[in-house]
């Protein structure tokens, strides 16, 4: 696997460019933050969404990006304290991927179930209505229970915000939180999105314009631009199937509501890792799969 040293070392380029400095821990220290930090990397690039199988994977598979393994309880526990550390190196990947170079974003929500749906009232784990409901997939035209991932990508197919919300919310309801840091761009969206009111709020407050398809009752016409822009929405959807497809968003074998958000915010991570690697490899950018495979 030539590529698994590169990308390890290209994790430890980004760690050290961002600049973080980890906090001390009491008592002796056998594993850094950087190096939990690859490791996560690597399991979630590999398409592993259990620990236990990926820790065994890598006994099995010695190598000298890796020599000392830690224990599952231990990783488990190291990888979910990494939200300082990831939020710092995801913002050093965005400034060297150049992502302010463009103004258009596209916006779209996927499903993240949690359990299956007969199992919704009977979990305690995921029982907080505040992060969780019953939501529908229009896709597989089928009704789920988890949460909804509304993430915003710019036109080359980089990840630069999402949002985690309960699936029983409309995904308008995404909009605000997911939009949150960004200003003065063009938001692509689909007929989800329509609305006159959410629509006049971004412009005035955050001057961003909102291009979405429109309704055959509508008496609004698209210019020959925005109908050109709204063609990029498909590339957000190939993000969202590689999320599930190979990063296993629809069964994310989490075991509590920050699980959830520990696992997505490393998949959309490792997604930037993978992307800026392709980038200065000169490969496309959204071949992830064949990376590490």
């Amino acid at each position: 696997m030539p590529n698994l040293t590169k990308i390890v070392n290209l994790v430890r380029r980004i760690y050290k460019d961002s600049g973080f400095e980890e906090p001390r821990r009491p008592g002796k220290k056998v594993f850094s933050d950087l190096y939990i930090c690859q490791m996560v990397v690597v399991q979630t690039l590999k398409g592993y969404t259990s620990e236990r199988q990926f820790l065994r994977y890598l006994r099995s598979h010695p190598s000298k990006a890796f020599p000392k393994i830690p224990s599952q309880s231990q990783y488990n526990q190291r990888s979910k304290a990494l939200n300082q550390t990831i939020e710092q190196l995801t913002e050093c990947l965005l400034r060297k991927l150049k992502i302010d170079q463009t103004k258009i974003r596209i916006i779209d929500a996927t499903a993240v179930p949690v359990v299956k749906l007969y199992r919704a009232n009977r979990t305690k784990a995921f029982a907080n209505k505040r992060l969780f409901g019953i939501g529908y997939c229009a896709a597989k035209k089928e009704h789920y229970y988890g949460q909804k991932l509304t993430l915003v990508a710019n036109q080359e197919g980089i990840p630069v915000a999402y949002h985690l919300m309960p699936a029983n919310r409309h995904d308008v309801k995404g909009l605000k939180p997911a939009t949150k840091n960004l200003s003065g761009i063009w938001l692509v969206a689909d007929k989800g999105y329509i609305g006159k009111e959410q629509k006049q709020s971004l412009k005035e407050k955050k001057r961003i314009t909102l291009i979405t398809p429109v309704r055959r009752n509508q008496k609004i016409k698209l210019t020959k631009w925005e109908k050109r822009k709204l063609k990029h929405r498909q590339l957000i959807e190939t993000i969202n199937q590689q999320f599930k497809d190979h990063f296993g968003l629809e069964r994310l074998r989490a075991k509590s509501a920050e699980g959830i958000k520990t696992r997505v915010r490393n998949i959309i991570f490792s997604y930037l890792i993978a992307i800026y690697f392709n980038k200065i490899y000169h490969r496309n950018l959204l071949s992830i799969k064949e990376i590490l495979a």
